[in-house]
Parts: C-alpha cells; structure tokens; sequence
C-alpha cells in the first residue's frame, strides 16, 4: 500500500473562501491563503516523486476506483481558526500536488482523525496520506 507523511513546517493558514471586490467587481483568494497552499503543494509534490495513489483497473490506471485516507495532526501557534477549514487547506493543497484529482469523493474515512495541539516554537501541519482500494473501505458506522 502506497503511504507518505509530510510535513508541511510554519504558522498553518485555514482555509478562506474567495473574497468579492465590490469596488472593482473582481473575485479574488486572498494572497496569504494562496501563498501557503503553493509552497504545501509544492512540499507534497517534492515529497510523493514516484509514488501512485491509484490503482490499475486492468485496463488502465484509475482513480475512480482509488480512495486515500488522510490524517493530518495541526499543531498551530494559536487557537485561531476551525480545525475543519485547516483540513480543507490541507486536502487543497493535495489536490494542487496532483496526488489526487479531486477531494470531492476520493478521501474516505472520518476527517477529523488526528491531532489539534499548540506549539508555538514549531508550528506545521503534519499529513499522513495513504492509498486504499475500495474493497478495504468501511463505512464508518
């Protein structure tokens, strides 16, 4: 089974929902949201060189038949912040890597499985990503 753990070091931002320019008209994502899941994608992509989170389907490789869990422990420098936007910042920036596709169906398994701490000396998200067949998935309850 495929599995890779990556640490993604610094202050974690949460994930922010797109802003509306009301002078200018314009969508945007604010910068320091955008910047963080840059630099994770890029430590997740670095990271998983040469590792497949899909399997074969006989005929050719496919992801609609791969599921991956992933536990992430959030060690932050504060109490800010909703420990589910931190996990959509981090499943974000998974995605941007291209380890997986898409988020929307792909990820099995409770999503708050993992850790909610302080360290305000090292703050870092910590994820561990791991690669299931469909067959070994249970419904978690």
């Amino acid at each position: 089974m495929t599995r890779l753990h990556v640490i993604i070091p610094g202050d974690p931002v949460p994930y922010t929902r797109a802003r509306f320019n009301t002078r200018t008209g314009n969508v945007y994502t604010p910068q320091k949201y955008r910047a963080w899941k840059e630099g994770a994608a890029l430590l997740i992509k670095s990271a998983a060189r040469g590792k497949k989170f899909y399997f074969s389907n006989g005929i050719g490789w496919s992801y609609r038949d791969s599921k991956v869990r992933v536990r992430m422990n959030l060690y932050t420098a504060t109490r800010r912040g909703d420990w589910d936007n931190y996990y959509k910042a981090a499943l974000d920036a998974i995605v941007k890597s291209g380890v997986i596709l898409n988020d929307n169906r792909t990820c099995v398994g409770p999503p708050l499985d993992g850790t909610d701490a302080i360290d305000m000396t090292n703050p870092r998200i910590e994820l561990e990503i791991l690669a299931v067949r469909i067959s070994s998935c249970v419904p978690p309850f």
